[in-house]
């Protein structure tokens, strides 16, 4: 009888060591499942990640277009009216600070010495603003279409001498294109008036008064016959 208990006794051990291994099994085989569910979330996650930064540079990137397109002028790709504006103020700033000058010039398409329909044209404009862009492009330097044939250049640094010199090389270069509204000769050729004028930033002078003076000079541009370029006395702080 005793034998047949040891040998339950151990056969129970036994079976109870079956059991335990078994059990680790179970309990092994779990852990490394979950730590396989783990790696393949850590993954999901990673590329859920990757999707997202790539969502967010590509929108970023896009917000950036959509700013610069509003910004753009559509039809000659110089920048618009207010980007002008911004950066006459800034320069005007830095003038102020450094004791710089600051030079704009105004330029309008003409023909014949006046603002005709072929002046007017969208592609004159579109030519004459290219040139324009392509012309004064220093480091600095911007160009904008301020309304429909009337563009504007801010020349950094720039002097009176240096600011005629510029709306002179402008002028030349529109007149030797001899643009035409139906392409039979120099008779109504497009020409640009160009109006400049130079400051010293200081007291008693203003952004809007250096803007003033080159209105002036273009209208006397312009109304001199066109095709010329015109220069305002140079303002100077009090």
């Amino acid at each position: 009888m005793i034998w047949i208990g040891l040998l339950g006794l151990l056969t129970g051990l036994a079976l109870g060591g079956l059991a335990v291994q078994a059990l680790r099994r179970r309990f092994r085989d779990r852990e490394q499942a979950l730590v396989r569910e783990a790696q393949e979330a850590a993954r999901a996650l990673a590329d859920a990640r990757t999707r997202l930064a790539v969502a967010q540079a590509d929108l970023a990137a896009s917000r950036a277009s959509l700013e610069a397109v509003a910004r753009k002028d559509a039809l000659t790709g110089l920048f618009n009216r207010e980007v002008f504006q911004e950066t006459l103020e800034s320069e005007w700033r830095r003038g102020f600070r450094y004791g710089a000058s600051v030079s704009v010039l105004l330029i309008q398409t003409d023909a014949d010495g006046h603002q005709s329909s072929v002046a007017r044209e969208p592609t004159t404009i579109k030519t004459v603003g290219e040139l324009v862009g392509q012309t004064l492009q220093r480091p600095g330097d911007i160009t904008a279409r301020l309304s429909e044939a009337t563009f504007g250049a801010i020349l950094s640094g720039t002097d009176a001498e240096g600011a005629a010199e510029a709306g002179e090389i402008v002028r030349s270069k529109v007149e030797e294109m001899r643009l035409t509204n139906d392409g039979t000769g120099p008779r109504g050729a497009v020409t640009v008036s160009v109006g400049a004028a130079t400051a010293y930033p200081g007291k008693g002078l203003s952004s809007e008064r250096l803007m003033g003076a080159a209105k002036e000079a273009l209208s006397k541009a312009s109304g001199e016959g066109g095709n010329r370029v015109a220069l305002a006395d140079m303002l100077w702080p009090e």
